[in-house]
Formats: C-alpha cells, sequence, structure tokens
C-alpha cells in the first residue's frame, strides 16, 4: 500500500502539472488564435479558449501510469480509449459544431466500449423500483445509458452556469474519500 505521503505527494504533483499545463495550453490557443465558433446555445458572444478537456485527458493519462500497478492493463487500456474518444468529440465540437446525434453516437459508443471492455455492468439495484438483479440483455444497455446520461447532465450544468468544475471536484472528493475508507487506494487516487 502506498504511504500517505505518496498520495499527497501524488495529488500535489498532478495538481502542478495541471496548472503549468492548462495555463501554457490556454496561451497556446489564445497565441494561435484556436477558437471555437459562437454557437446558438452558448451564452458568451466573444470566442473564448475552450477545449481544455484535452489537458485533463493528458492528466488522467499521467496520473493513471503512476497508478498502473493497482489496476490490470486492460481496464486501464478501456478507460483510455473512453476517454480519448469523448474528449476528442467534444474538442471536435469546441472548434466545429458538430450535429447532436453524431455527438450522441460517440458517447454511446465510448461508453459501450468501457462498459463492455472493462466488464462494468450494473447487475442489481438492489431493490429499486422494486427491481433486484438485471438480466445482463438488460444490464449493458442499461450501463450505457447511465453512463452517457451523466455525461450529458456535466455538460448540461456546464453550459448553463458552467460550474461543473466545482461538482466534478465534489464528487471527485467524496468518491476518494469513500474509496480511501474501503481501502481501495487505486480507485481513491484515481477519483
Amino acid at each position: 500500500m502506498y504511504s500517505f505521503t505518496f498520495i499527497f505527494s501524488y495529488i500535489t504533483v498532478i495538481m502542478m502539472i495541471g496548472m503549468f499545463t492548462i495555463i501554457s495550453f490556454r496561451r497556446f490557443i489564445i497565441t494561435y488564435r484556436i477558437f471555437g465558433r459562437a454557437k446558438k446555445r452558448d451564452y458568451h458572444k466573444q470566442p473564448i479558449p475552450n477545449s481544455i478537456g484535452v489537458v485533463f485527458l493528458l492528466l488522467f493519462i499521467l496520473g493513471s501510469i503512476v497508478l498502473e500497478s493497482f489496476f490490470e492493463k486492460t481496464e486501464l487500456t478501456g478507460l483510455i480509449a473512453g476517454g480519448v474518444i469523448i474528449c476528442l468529440t467534444g474538442f471536435w465540437d469546441d472548434l466545429k459544431i458538430m450535429s447532436p446525434y453524431r455527438k450522441l453516437f460517440y458517447q454511446i459508443f465510448a461508453v459501450s466500449f468501457i462498459v463492455l471492455h472493462n466488464g462494468l455492468v450494473i447487475q442489481n439495484l438492489y431493490g429499486f423500483l422494486g427491481i433486484e438483479i438485471l438480466n445482463p440483455i438488460l444490464g449493458i444497455p442499461f450501463t450505457v445509458f447511465i453512463g452517457v446520461f451523466m455525461i450529458n447532465a456535466f455538460n448540461l450544468i456546464d453550459g448553463i452556469n458552467g460550474l461543473s468544475g466545482s461538482i466534478g471536484t465534489l464528487i471527485s472528493v467524496v468518491l476518494g474519500f469513500w474509496f480511501y475508507l474501503i481501502d481501495e487506494i487505486g480507485l481513491a487516487l484515481v477519483a
């Protein structure tokens, strides 16, 4: 197991690399004027540097490489591949206007890949709505639906008031603390 010192150092280093990378990437976008077009659904009318999600993907990959000993290579590969698909879809949507159906297709594809590749299927609802065990034929599409729902929920929150970062941070801290309490250090550090 990793010590508290390692965990604290890991989080501190990832945050410092993140701050430096975000500032550098933002400066790069502003210097080379890589702005997305303003869309009808956007609140702002002037071009703003978006596409910072690429930096978060790079930080996720960097952090996952350090924690590779906690995961099977196939699990990590599935998460990274799904993250790349979602990130590239978001990046392309920021630069060009992408149809909602195409975005939905890529989201379903990425989440389906993660679900099927990692065997991450909701199998039991534990009595919610009177449903206990789910048949895998229903569990797989239900899990994909929940994954796509969560992606779009965060996008909606971010589009309305830009607070998805703080909500994501709160969820990440709570999940990290919970995983730490149940002795899942690898998941705690990824959270």
